[in-house]
C-alpha cells in the first residue's frame, strides 16, 4: 500500500492549472483507504483521482490516463448538503456493554 507522493500532487495541480478551470483549487490530499487523491474545490465541488491513473501519467506519459483526469476535472461532483465540510454529524451516544466478569 502506498502513501501517495508529492510528485503526484504537484502533477495534479499542474494539470488543473493547465486546464484553467473555473473552480478554484483548495486542496489535494492522498487517501490511504481508497488509494486515491481527493481534489477539493472550495466548499462546493470535489473529485477523486485514482493513484494508478496519476502514476500512469507520471511514469508512462499515458495520454489515455491524462484524458481520464481531464474528464474527471471537467465533471466535478457537487457536495451533497450532508457531506459539506464543517458540518459533521452529531456523535452518537455510546452504548454500554455488560461486564461479563
Amino acid at each position: 500500500m502506498s502513501n501517495g507522493s508529492q510528485a503526484a500532487i504537484d502533477a495534479i495541480a499542474a494539470i488543473i492549472k493547465e486546464m484553467k478551470l473555473k473552480q478554484e483549487l483548495t486542496e489535494i490530499y492522498y487517501r490511504i483507504d481508497y488509494e486515491d487523491y481527493q481534489v477539493l474545490f472550495g466548499e462546493t465541488h470535489h473529485c477523486e483521482i485514482q493513484e494508478k491513473t496519476i502514476n500512469d501519467v507520471l511514469e508512462f506519459k499515458n495520454a489515455d490516463a491524462k484524458r481520464q483526469i481531464h474528464f474527471l476535472l471537467n465533471h466535478l461532483t457537487a457536495y451533497e448538503e450532508w457531506e459539506k465540510q464543517g458540518k459533521a454529524a452529531a456523535p452518537e451516544e455510546k452504548m454500554q456493554l455488560d461486564d461479563e466478569s
